[in-house]
């Protein structure tokens, strides 16, 4: 079950640094990988998995972002959700300090909250800016990898507030994926539009489809590499 269950991680690294390939480099009998105009920056991010009674250590806190934001970690034996998106939110704050990127997009199999609201049918698609998710959501439609806009905003926000830390980790019982896109939104710095595909529900198919084999789908790739080729910035 355990085997079963971890199927699914690691894959939205997986996409983003697949979808980096072949926008760059050669493939078959085309002589250049996908002719952007666009500076792009990949940052991946990784982590041990602790087993048993370790894996949770709820009610102690745990510094992330160069330590300036303090979470306070609750959520024990809620799953492996809560752990992702501590890394995750270094990694946006790596990003943002040696990249000062225009637009983030971050790929995650983050939440298992998703699958209750999507199924195994579209990942879950969470912005700050109006442009960005929509030019992603045409990429989805025009390469058939689905995705669904999700809400956002203050009243889901404040499910993560704490009383003796910054944040917390998890929001609560429902809204699960809403509130850890939230939590992710919180180390977005200057308004950078900023963009998160939970793709919990699409890293992984059980049978064949017609463009994908069993197992691991790929997911993300085709859909970055087609917004990468089309994405025209606005204007300032």
């Amino acid at each position: 079950k355990r085997r079963a269950r971890c199927n699914g991680q690691a894959k939205g690294g997986a996409a983003v640094g697949d979808a980096d390939h072949a926008i760059a480099d050669p493939v078959d009998d085309v002589e250049e990988g996908v002719g952007v105009a666009h500076r792009l920056q990949r940052s991946w991010q990784g982590g041990d998995r602790i087993e048993g009674a370790r894996e949770k250590r709820e009610g102690r806190h745990n510094e992330v972002a160069d330590g300036r934001e303090l979470v306070e970690l609750v959520g024990k034996d809620r799953g492996d959700d809560a752990e992702g998106r501590l890394v995750l939110a270094d990694v946006i704050t790596y990003a943002q300090r040696h990249f000062k990127p225009a637009i983030m997009i971050d790929l995650a199999t983050l939440t298992g909250a998703i699958l209750v609201s999507l199924g195994m049918v579209q990942s879950g698609l969470f912005a700050n800016n109006d442009h960005l998710a929509t030019a992603l959501s045409d990429a989805a439609a025009a390469t058939g990898e689905g995705t669904w806009r999700m809400p956002l905003g203050k009243d889901y926000d404040k499910l993560i507030d704490s009383k003796i830390a910054d944040m917390k980790n998890i929001g609560g019982r429902y809204g699960g994926s809403v509130t850890a896109a939230c939590f992710l939104q919180r180390f977005v710095e200057n308004d950078t539009p900023w963009a998160h595909l939970d793709i919990a529900g699409m890293a992984w198919s059980d049978k064949a489809k017609p463009t994908v084999p069993a197992g691991g789908t790929g997911y993300g790739v085709r859909l970055l590499t087609h917004f990468v080729e089309h994405f025209q910035p606005v204007s300032s």
